[in-house]
């Protein structure tokens, strides 16, 4: 009896070391990117620091890619272009924040941008002009006012602070 109560402390001892790795599994790679799927969505979280050009993908193992996370490209201070697919509905705080080499974020057309995080191009210094897709409703730290029916940006807090 002894030896059955043993055997199975340790069985379970075992078992409960295991659990830690497969909770806090590490992301999931596509090339050079990577992602977590949440509730059937792909979330980009990093890419390799040495990337230059990044195309990113629509789907991803079949889901679409709905999100560039928090500082996914942060300080990649090689990466010179990329293109964000029209399935990406959120671009999140810090996203291309010290990406002192990029020229050129591009949007594909008919795309489902929403909203933009606060610093996202922060420290872009060789981003000389972005399109915004007309669909974005939201870009954290964007002071704007109304005047005679025109729009103009007041502020941009550090959205796109110190780009050229």
């Amino acid at each position: 009896m002894k030896k059955r109560i043993i055997s199975f402390l340790v069985i379970f001892i075992m078992m409960v070391g295991f659990l830690p790795t497969l909770y806090f599994a590490s992301a999931a790679t596509y090339g050079d990117l990577s992602y977590e799927i949440v509730d059937g969505e792909v979330i980009i979280t990093d890419c390799k620091e040495s990337v230059t050009t990044v195309d990113i993908p629509s789907k991803i193992e079949g889901y679409p890619v709905t999100a560039i996370g928090n500082r996914a490209f942060y300080y990649r201070w090689k990466l010179e272009n990329i293109t964000i697919p029209a399935s990406v509905q959120t671009i999140g705080n810090e996203v291309f924040e010290y990406c002192h080499k990029l020229v050129s974020a591009t949007f594909e057309s008919d795309n489902t941008l929403t909203s933009i995080g606060a610093e996202a191009f922060n420290c872009c210094y060789a981003l000389t002009s972005i399109a915004i897709p007309k669909t974005v409703s939201m870009i954290e730290g964007l002071v704007t006012e109304t005047v005679n029916n025109e729009t103009k940006v007041v502020t941009y807090g550090r959205t796109f602070g110190n780009c050229s």
